[in-house]
């Protein structure tokens, strides 16, 4: 399908923005493959309160707004940004210290 097809129809796929843009499916990979531990959380992980770098900030360059470059115009759609943006967080496994902490509300 061609991206002009794809901007007449709305709303695009995570697949098919996956198939304009690989670095989609990477960072999906990136997040379903994510280590965790004891203290793992999720949300670190996505905005990346302990790390230089979070997912949600890398999600922006292949997907957002003031995408580099303007080829596949589709991706700089808030669409996209919020098909993707869910994909990737979602991909994401479950906190280890939320659900302690749920555990522990629940015990007492």
């Amino acid at each position: 399908m061609s991206v002009d097809a794809l901007l007449a129809r709305a709303p695009i796929t995570w697949e098919e923005l996956c198939a304009l843009e690989p670095q989609l499916t990477a960072l999906s990979d990136h997040a379903l493959n994510a280590k965790r531990g004891r203290n793992y959380c999720k949300y670190d992980g996505w905005y990346g309160f302990s790390a230089r770098s979070s997912l949600k900030q890398e999600l922006c360059a292949p997907v957002e707004w003031h995408r580099a470059g303007t080829d596949i115009p589709v991706l700089s759609t808030p669409e996209a940004y919020r098909i993707a943006y869910f994909a990737v967080f979602n991909a994401l496994p479950p906190c280890a210290c939320c659900a302690r902490k749920r555990r522990n509300e629940r015990s007492h």
